[in-house]
Parts: structure tokens; sequence; C-alpha cells
């Protein structure tokens, strides 16, 4: 076909230049491995686009091409600028270009996701700006064939004024997001910066790294790390953060327990494991460096080489905060090592704070 987005005929958008879905459907489902998002047209207009089984597909973004949310063409909550189901070996290779959407519109729901990868594998997505969802940035699960996406790899991503979250991580496995940002997330429930929550107790995150990003001005937490849903019998989880900037998360409307990090297990049957922050700056915030409700048993979360600066500024909250996940069943809240850490703030709150229930003995554990 003449004028698909192939490496040297006619521009797909001098073709379909108010409506590309077609002809980028097309192309993603031909035989060519490079496809191009030519600089012809600046806008590229867009419906859902779902791509099943694609593999073997590069695609290069032009400078200054844009791909837009066709306005009114979203009306299921289900749907995704770019959805990817088990999709293998797939690039989308940026320069700055960005990919939005009409948050406004979306008015219910919260899973219009600008990209979503689903049982995803070798997939590489590289210098974009995902903004304006009616969920999130970007987001990498589970399908309804492989319980995990795996070796995803993302860089120079900036994640802006999402609906839900900056990211969500539901299910996967050998995950790098190198030198991002996620900000500015605000609309429904969650609205943190990055949300690491599985869904099912057979779902993972194993391998998950998280290298010089920055999460900034969240309606939640910076980084949320949520797993109630996985217990003693799922997969161990392994998550790091390293040389990552935290600033100004969790806003005053939010009337959850406020903190930059927040971190939390199953009651009872905590998930085994380890959560790594190393190198961390966090400043100017609100609230303090950590909220968890977890079990000593289980993961073990360490903190090594990290700064807090110009925190608690409210007066409401510690600058470390643990509590007990069960208020009816004895529990020991632990299981955190703590090295080099420095908490700088001027108000009259705690350094360190754990709450446990007053009819039931509760001891801090490791």
């Amino acid at each position: 076909m003449s004028g698909v987005v192939f490496s040297q005929p006619k521009p797909i958008s001098s073709f379909y230049p108010s409506d590309a879905s077609t002809a980028f459907r097309m192309a993603m489902n031909s035989p060519e491995k490079e496809l191009i998002l030519d600089s012809h047209f600046p806008v590229w207009n867009l419906r859902p686009m779902r791509f099943v089984r694609v593999e073997d597909k590069t695609i290069h973004f032009e400078e200054n091409v844009e791909l837009r949310a066709i306005p009114g063409a979203f009306p299921k909550k289900i749907d995704a600028l770019l959805k990817f189901v088990d999709c293998k070996n797939i690039k989308l290779l940026g320069k700055g270009n960005v990919l939005a959407m009409n948050k406004a519109e979306y008015t219910d729901g919260e899973w219009r996701h600008v990209i979503r990868l689903r049982g995803g594998m070798d997939v590489v997505i590289d210098n974009l700006v995902l903004r304006d969802s009616g969920g999130d940035g970007l987001t990498i699960g589970r399908s309804e064939k492989k319980l995990f996406s795996e070796k995803i790899y993302v860089s120079r991503i900036k994640s802006i004024n999402n609906k839900r979250q900056g990211i969500s991580i539901v299910s996967a496995q050998d995950v790098w997001i190198q030198d991002s940002e996620f900000r500015d997330t605000k609309g429904t429930f969650p609205g943190a910066g990055v949300d690491l929550e599985p869904d099912l107790q057979t779902e993972r995150l194993v391998n998950i790294n998280f290298e010089n990003c920055q999460f900034a001005n969240n309606y939640n937490a910076g980084i949320k790390i949520e797993t109630h849903n996985l217990t003693g019998s799922s997969e161990p989880i392994s998550v790091r953060f390293k040389d990552c900037i935290l600033i100004d998360n969790f806003s005053r409307d939010n009337p959850k327990v406020r903190a930059e990090i927040t971190i939390h297990s199953h009651k009872t049957d905590p998930v085994g494991g380890t959560i790594h922050f190393e190198d961390i700056l966090v400043k100017d915030s609100n609230w303090g460096l950590l909220v968890s409700r977890k079990n000593a048993e289980g993961f073990h979360v360490y903190f090594k080489n990290v700064i807090a600066r110009n925190i608690c500024r409210d007066t409401g909250m510690s600058a470390i905060f643990l509590e007990v996940p069960h208020y009816k069943i004895p529990s020991s809240p632990g299981g955190f090592t703590f090295t080099d850490v420095v908490l700088e703030y001027e108000s009259d709150v705690p350094v360190f704070r754990v709450r446990g229930t007053r009819w039931i003995p509760d001891s801090l554990k490791d």
C-alpha cells in the first residue's frame, strides 16, 4: 500500500491528515519491520489503537511529530491510545514527541491510558512525552495468556498530567525505567507518580528498576508500593530505586495518610523479597519521608544514602511513620534498614512514630 509509514513511500499523513488510525493499523500489521511517523503533518490523530501478537516492529518518530487522541473517539473505559497485547520486540523511538489524550472529557473510569503493555516482551520506549490521559501515562501488566510483561526498557519519558498514575506496574519482570519524569498526576485515586500494585496473588514485581527518575507534584505519593494482593506464596518481589528525586508530592486535598513514599503489604501473610532505595533525594515536602503498613515478616526494605530536606512542613505527620497492618490481629510492624539517612526539617514532629493497637500487644521488629 502506498503512503503507509514504511521507510520510503509517500507519508501516511498526506493520505489521512484528520484520522490516521486505519493506515497506522495497516502499517503495524504489515511485514515491514521499520516504520516512520513522518513530519509531513505535525499532528497525527488516532482512535484507540490495539495491537495483538505483533512482533519485530520499530517505530521511529520524526522530530516534532505528535500523536493525538481524537476527541470523542474513546467512549470505552478500557480504550487506550496505544495498546499492545502479547507483543514482542516492539520499539517506540522518539525525539521528545508528545503523545496526548483529552483528559477533561474522560469523566468516568480510570483506564484510558496513553500506552498500555499487556503480556509484552522485549519492549523499548524512548524519549516520549505521555500526557493528559484518563488513566496512566504508561501501564505494564499481564494479559489473558501471560501472567506478566518482561524485558521492558523505558528511558527519557516524561509522564505529565495523567489522571490516575504517571506509571503503573501491575505484573512484570525485568523492567528498567531510566532518566524519566512522572509529575502532576491528578484526577482520580490513587494519583501517584509510580504505583507498583499487583491485582492478583499470581502476579509479580521481579527485578523492577528505577534509575535517575524524578517524581514531583503528584496527588498521591511520589512512590507508592502496594503489595496487599501478594502473599507468602507469591513470587518474592525485588524492586530498586537509585539516584531518584522526589519533590512536593501528596496534595493537601488528598485525605489519605500522607508521605513521599508509601509501602504497604498483605495484612497477615506478606510477600517475601526486597525493596532498595539508594542515593535518593527528597525535598520541599509538606509530609514525611515514609508511611508504611507492613509486618516485619515478608519483604525487607533498605534505605541507603538518603537525604530528605525541608520536609514535614505540615505538623501532622512524623518523618517516618509505621503502622500495624491489621488492628484486630497481633503483629510486628517493621522489616526496615536505614543506613546513612539524613532528615532535615523545622516543624516540631517526631522523627519516628509507630502506631499499634490499644487492646492487642504489638511489637516493633527488625
